[in-house]
């Protein structure tokens, strides 16, 4: 499908910018000064927060569309994989090359993309994930930007609770904070790009819903 749209006079005339891959490192050094008492003394105001019932993360227009990637990025997309990130990949066809380009994320790292385009449309989720054809035609739904932050993983059952420990919530404010913080690298009217996010790697990963809605509102508000 992916070809098919690119080969169409529709696809020519829209598929026109570069697709960008900026690998978000930061240092060692900076990265441990936001500790604890960092994060307990920050007197910043949370941002507007809005939430939407309906739809996915990547039917929102004009925004940062966030990926709950794996630390490999792109999981099982060319295996058996079929949750949020992995369907990003299917929609999106021109993220599989970070399967190539990039390295496992660190901890003080994230992955930027920006410059793909939804060709493909689907329904259903996980087993049920079926593809629906093309994508309409639609110049929001090219040229997106995806910020790509791997979540730490839990097993079902008390190791659920683990995400509660400060270890954990540090580690998790950190990621956050490290992929929502691409407005340095944008330019003009992008850098003022909501971002759309959702239930951070709550399925597959057991993340708790609440916890992750709030260590990103803090995060992005930072």
């Amino acid at each position: 499908n992916y070809f098919a749209h690119i080969k169409s006079n529709e696809g020519v005339k829209e598929i026109r910018s570069a697709i960008r891959y900026r690998r978000i490192v930061v240092p060692l050094l900076d990265y441990a000064k936001r500790d604890t008492d960092y994060w307990t003394g920050s007197r910043k105001p949370l941002l507007p927060l809005r939430e939407v019932k309906q739809g996915n993360i990547e039917d929102c227009q004009n925004a940062i569309l966030v990926d709950f990637a794996n630390k490999h990025l792109g999981g099982g997309v060319l295996e058996h994989g079929a949750v949020q990130e992995e369907i990003l990949f299917l929609i999106m066809p021109e993220l599989v090359i970070t399967r190539f380009l990039s390295e496992k994320l660190e901890e003080n790292e994230a992955l930027f993309i920006e410059g793909v385009n939804r060709v493909s449309d689907y329904t259903g989720y996980g087993d049920n994930l079926t593809f629906k054809g093309a994508f309409p035609d639609s110049p929001a739904h090219y040229n997106r930007s995806i910020i790509a932050i791997d979540a730490l993983p839990f097993t079902e059952g008390k190791d659920t609770l683990v995400q509660f420990n400060k270890s954990s919530l540090l580690r998790e404010i950190n990621k956050a904070y490290i992929g929502f913080n691409v407005s340095k690298y944008q330019k003009g009217k992008d850098a003022k790009q909501p971002i759309a996010t959702g239930k951070w790697v709550c399925g597959a990963f057991h993340g708790n819903a609440q916890l992750k809605m709030v260590i990103q509102w803090i995060a992005a508000s930072e």
